[in-house]
């Protein structure tokens, strides 16, 4: 048999004669009084003297003893202009300028119009005649490129121009770069 299991034999009885009361000892202090985050009792140290308060209050309800302390008035700086040395737009050191050239795309094939260039503003395509197609990566088709042609396509981009001639002719596109170079 399992020493866990009770059974009905081995019943313990519920009278309340039969089950011992506790005996609770209090630990009551006859003269409480309440010290804020210590409770009533001393636990061994000393008691702190209650501050005595002058019980008259001013017009506003503040206590005449309490101090009052006033925070000094904050002046805001004025905020200063900053500027870079090295930077070429704050100081004028820089010279707008253009160049041209012609970029040629062979037949049924992928061509760079132009290399990627940082201080270029924006690149101007014109091609009036024929349909060609631009992209940013060599692996260009015409379904990832945009169709131009047919007058100018102004781009504000400083990434490399591909172009894409699906035709059988030469093409011959006209390219005007617009550059900020720094003097320094």
């Amino acid at each position: 048999m399992n020493p866990l299991v009770q059974s009905a034999q081995y019943a313990t009885s519920t009278k309340a004669k039969d089950r011992p009361i506790p005996v609770v000892e209090e630990n009551h202090v006859e003269d409480s009084t309440n010290i804020p985050y210590r409770g009533p009792n001393v636990h061994g140290g000393p008691e702190f003297p209650r501050p005595e308060y002058n019980e008259e209050l001013t017009p506003d309800g503040l206590n005449i003893d309490d101090p009052v302390h006033y925070d000094p008035a904050v002046t805001e700086p004025v905020p200063l202009p900053v500027y870079i040395v090295g930077d070429n737009a704050r100081n004028g050191r820089q010279r707008r300028t253009f160049r041209t050239y012609e970029a040629i795309l062979n037949p049924q094939s992928v061509g760079r119009i132009a290399g990627q260039n940082d201080a270029r503003v924006s690149i101007t395509l014109r091609q009036r005649e024929k349909i060609f197609y631009i992209g940013d990566s060599p692996s260009m088709t015409k379904v990832n490129g945009f169709e131009c042609g047919g007058g100018d396509t102004e781009l504000p981009v400083q990434s490399a121009i591909y172009g894409l001639n699906d035709t059988d002719a030469i093409i011959s596109v006209w390219v005007i770069e617009y550059l900020i170079l720094p003097l320094d």
